[in-house]
């Protein structure tokens, strides 16, 4: 497959044909894993147009497989974010990637900048009295101090040739892909790229390449919240408890947007008793990020119901699990490295209203522009963010109540690629692959990825989540 990452220059053409990197191995542990296993550190250009620059070190995690003879053909795992470290998805190995692993090695690939590949660890500001987008843009400017010249090669561009140096130091003459969210669109990059080097690729929650999610993603989770408006009238306690949804969220949201309050609240991290600031974009972060999982979905009435009578401790505790698991689970220097130069760069080329819609309005987008104001980056080439055509046979799992990747971001990605599979998951929330019904036929696909999938009925078994209607019940 002839690759056209055109614009990136002369040198890195050169770079992908370059002998394999000298490779550091040692024993490591990842989390719920209790046996060591196998860590390879390779050392990349930092900045592949101008090698002498420098270079930088990436590390992966290979889980070997169960079986005495594992196939030659082994898993590359991207996490999402982006930002997130393949290397902290020892859960998954157990849940998402045991039945697959019964014939080939799980390797956890951490893209630059975050786990064991020379991480960028930044802080962010979890509460304050200043609004999101002030904050994040001063976080944003802290890092890029922190991470230094570092900082404008933490892209795509770099991430697809960090692969394939990774591939090379391994041996590995082809590999399959499986990418959770945003690791999709790694997973697309390097389809692009070096499709001839992969035999099949599973992306759960799929983004498209050439899609902004600060374009899409406010239009989606207005379908989210009326499928979640739509659940709770179908369920008679909910359907009582809250029969106002929709017009209690507005009035949240109209209140708070011309008058943000400052509340003195119990901080849900520490227990302790805390100052906060309320507006519109906090409450609307908050809902979006509780229906991405099931557990949040069954709290977002509730909360919203508390908020419109006043008590907004709910809706806080909501935002505030989300913030944890951006603090505690994504690196910001890799987030923006990504995000700057492919989504915000789409977005920020069109029109205003394109970049506004329903209870998000334009919230995502402006915190994130802001950052990118503080953060260097580079647009990427243009050649990769056009459609491309691959013949390499793709499973792609969507939930349905996904608030962000649903079917249709799904089916958008598929139109690039030869022989697929959708399963659309009609009780599924974003990334599916840990439940057994999905994992089983993951490994079903890696097996034999020309053949039809069997045992599809255990999708229909989802469970729907149980609305909460009261601190007690």
């Amino acid at each position: 497959m002839r690759r056209v990452l055109t614009g990136m220059g002369l040198t890195l053409l050169l770079t992908a044909a370059a002998p394999a990197s000298p490779v550091k191995e040692k024993a490591c542990y990842i989390d719920d894993f209790e046996t060591p296993i196998r860590c390879v550190t390779i050392s990349v250009p930092m900045d592949y147009d101008t090698p002498a620059a420098g270079n930088i070190e990436v590390t992966a995690a290979v889980v070997p497989a169960t079986t005495a003879r594992p196939a030659p053909d082994p898993l590359f795992v991207f996490a999402g974010g982006p930002g997130q470290a393949a290397t902290a998805l020892g859960p998954w190995v157990n849940t998402a990637f045991a039945p697959a692993r019964r014939e080939r090695d799980i390797i956890l690939f951490d893209i630059r900048g975050v786990g064991m590949s020379s991480p960028i660890d930044c802080p962010l500001t979890m509460s304050g009295t200043q609004d999101a987008v002030t904050t994040f843009r001063s976080d944003a400017a802290a890092c890029a101090a922190k991470a230094g010249k570092r900082a404008r090669f933490l892209s795509s561009r770099e991430l697809v040739e960090d692969i394939e140096r990774m591939r090379l130091a391994l041996g590995l003459k082809q590999i399959n892909l499986w990418g959770g969210s945003f690791g999709t669109r790694i997973s697309q990059h390097y389809a692009r790229a070096y499709g001839k080097n992969v035999r099949a690729v599973v992306m759960d929650a799929a983004s498209p390449v050439g899609n902004s999610i600060f374009l899409t993603a406010p239009r989606y989770g207005e379908e989210a919240l009326q499928r979640l408006v739509e659940d709770c009238r179908a369920n008679p306690g909910c359907a009582k408890a809250f029969p106002n949804l929709k017009p209690d969220l507005d009035t949240v949201l109209s209140q708070l947007g011309s008058a943000p309050l400052t509340v003195s609240a119990i901080d849900p991290r520490t227990g302790t008793p805390a100052t906060m600031r309320l507006d519109a974009d906090v409450v609307a972060g908050a809902v979006r990020s509780a229906m991405y999982g099931g557990l949040g979905w069954s709290l977002v009435p509730f909360a919203i119901s508390q908020a419109a009578r006043g008590n907004h401790a709910p809706l806080l505790a909501l935002g505030s699990g989300a913030a944890d698991i951006l603090a505690d689970g994504m690196s910001i220097g890799s987030m923006l490295g990504v995000l700057c130069g492919e989504d915000v760069e789409l977005a920020r080329r069109a029109e205003p209203a394109a970049r506004s819609f329903g209870f998000m309005r334009d919230s995502y987008y402006r915190s994130f522009a802001a950052g990118c104001e503080a953060w260097p980056h580079r647009a990427l080439p243009e050649a990769m963010l056009k459609p491309f055509t691959s013949k390499i046979p793709v499973l792609a799992i969507s939930g349905v109540r996904d608030p962000v990747t649903p079917p249709d971001a799904a089916d958008e990605a598929l139109k690039m690629f030869g022989r697929h599979v959708h399963i659309r998951i009609d009780a599924g929330f974003h990334t599916n692959s840990n439940s057994r019904c999905i994992s089983e036929r993951i490994a079903e696909f890696l097996k034999n990825p020309q053949q039809q999938l069997t045992g599809l009925d255990c999708v229909n078994r989802f469970p729907r989540p149980r609305f909460m209607l009261s601190p007690t019940l």
